[in-house]
């Protein structure tokens, strides 16, 4: 018997930490106000905007208006068409969208190709160093509260799998081994470490629809960000498998993953495993909104036997709500 504890972009964020993609383009809008000379000449300028309208709210509200009068120029179209469908329903996933307009280009297409997975790549380096600069400007904070929420007291073997690139889990780590010492505590960032040459982070799509079983056939720049021909690289896939294989009735946890199709096809293999017995959700309450309902229909759309859930998801009542750090 043994748990697996599924960590996402949530978990940070109940750190307060900014770590969503919302958060990065507000970065970006800001840094290109206030001078960052940087961003400016590889990513987009809003020198010619006028001082009045050089703050966020008033450029996600007119970024159209901006760019075709000239005030605000782009480097970079694939984040100019990201910030665009932000900006209209405040919301985004980077990866999604780069799929979205993949499946679009015709193979033999090679400058279209080239041109999106240069800017692709563009975003992801700046992603990760604004994730890098703002891991490192955070305080070690602890939640007193997911020293227990992490904890079964009946399974001694416990694998965290870490989605985020950051290293907020891994603080807890020493904290958990030296309360429960004959326990088992072990972490795989499947999704890779910021700025770590030996376990570079994985940024792409994961999910395998008929989409990419068409694109599949094309030229392999195509799956070059198909995070099934990612994993491969690493030996984390293969330690997580280990580990599924070896236990029996294994208690899943998810805390702050969306469980989205960003993630689908590892997700799928998870959920549907023989070993894996029963799936909890650790909700994020806010005001007295959950998204409990969110998390599980993306687990619904996940699967392939819709059936298998009936008898593995915990019902809501008997799950609870994920730590939140408390502000100031």
């Amino acid at each position: 018997m043994a748990v697996l504890n599924i960590v996402g972009n949530g978990f940070d964020r109940s750190h307060d930490l900014k770590t969503s993609y919302g958060d990065f383009i507000r970065y970006l809008v800001k840094e290109s106000i206030n001078f960052n000379q940087d961003i400016r000449d590889n990513l987009f300028d809003v020198g010619k905007v006028p001082q009045e309208d050089k703050d966020y709210e008033t450029i996600k509200t007119k970024l159209r208006d901006l760019v075709n009068f000239k005030q605000i120029s782009f480097k970079n179209d694939f984040l100019r068409n990201l910030m665009d469908r932000f900006f209209e329903a405040n919301w985004v996933d980077i990866e999604e969208y780069y799929f979205i307009l993949l499946k679009n280009i015709k193979n033999g297409s090679w400058s279209q190709l080239e041109k999106l997975q240069r800017e692709f790549i563009q975003v992801k380096e700046y992603l990760e160093k604004y994730l890098f600069d703002l891991s490192n400007n955070s305080e070690d904070e602890i939640i007193d509260k997911y020293l227990e929420q992490f904890v079964d007291v009946k399974h001694k073997d416990n694998l965290f799998l870490n989605f985020n690139y950051t290293n907020t889990l891994g603080k807890y780590l020493p904290k958990l081994k030296s309360k429960i010492p004959d326990f088992n505590f072990k972490m795989i960032h499947i999704h890779g470490e910021l700025f770590k040459t030996d376990n570079p982070i994985v940024f792409g799509y994961g999910d395998e629809n008929d989409d990419y079983f068409r694109i599949r056939d094309y030229d392999n720049d195509f799956t070059l960000f198909h995070k099934t021909h990612i994993y491969p690289l690493k030996s984390h896939k293969r330690n997580l498998l280990a580990f599924l294989n070896n236990h029996s009735n294994i208690e899943l946890n998810v805390f702050g993953h969306s469980c989205g199709i960003s993630d689908r096809v590892l997700l799928r293999q998870i959920f549907e495993h023989n070993n894996v017995r029963r799936i909890k959700i650790f909700y994020h309450l806010n005001s007295g909104e959950n998204n409990f309902q969110d998390i599980s229909s993306n687990i619904f759309k996940t699967l392939n036997n819709n059936s298998i859930i009936d008898s593995k998801l915990v019902p809501m009542p008997e799950c609870e709500p994920m730590a939140q750090a408390i502000k100031a």
